[in-house]
């Protein structure tokens, strides 16, 4: 059977209506050249995306990633960050620790407001449990969080003078222009 994948608007992330397991969602990604969001990517997207956050409210899918050690509520900031404690309702994150891979919830209206969270990241499924949808995005595709380049520069030593080296640092961001 071909699965049919579905950009959401121009999110860049495809969706399968089709149930899989864990390995089933992976060799289909696969097949299509598609692989899993990572879960800081899943949770700004969604947040950033009222279509894709529409079409996922209510269902759960399969992340890149295995494992986590702590449970607890966390907020995620622009880049998708956790950070302990809870936060405005569609930037709350429940998360279950356990040894599978990651998967991501993402509660519906009522059901969220009454969780106190919109998101749930689950290590404790195990990988035989069948997710209703398979999402991904294009292996091409840049994760939603900036990536950091960090240029150091030197300042030449002075031969005449014994005052200590200094040191600049530039951060360039990736939608930065190159002059800057």
């Amino acid at each position: 059977m071909e699965e049919q994948f579905k950009e959401v608007g121009t999110t860049g992330v495809l969706i399968a209506r089709t149930c899989a397991d864990y390995a089933d969602s992976m060799s289909l990604l696969r097949d299509k050249g598609l692989r899993p969001m990572t879960y800081q990517e899943a949770l700004v997207l969604i947040d950033e995306h009222p279509e894709l956050k529409a079409q996922l409210k209510g269902t759960w899918f399969y992340l890149d990633g295995v494992g986590l050690m702590a449970s607890d509520y966390y907020t995620f900031d622009s880049r998708g960050n956790l950070v302990k404690g809870k936060g405005e309702l569609e930037k709350t994150v429940y998360a279950y620790p356990g040894k599978h891979p990651l998967s991501l919830i993402v509660n519906p209206g009522d059901g969220a407001g009454i969780s106190e969270r919109r998101f749930i990241i689950d290590a404790a499924f195990g990988a035989q449990f069948v997710a209703p949808v398979v999402v991904g995005v294009k292996i091409c595709y840049e994760e939603a969080t900036p990536k950091t380049y960090v240029n150091v520069l030197r300042k030449p030593k002075e031969e005449s003078s014994p005052k200590p080296r200094t040191h600049e640092v530039k951060i360039k961001w990736m939608d930065e222009p190159e002059n800057q």
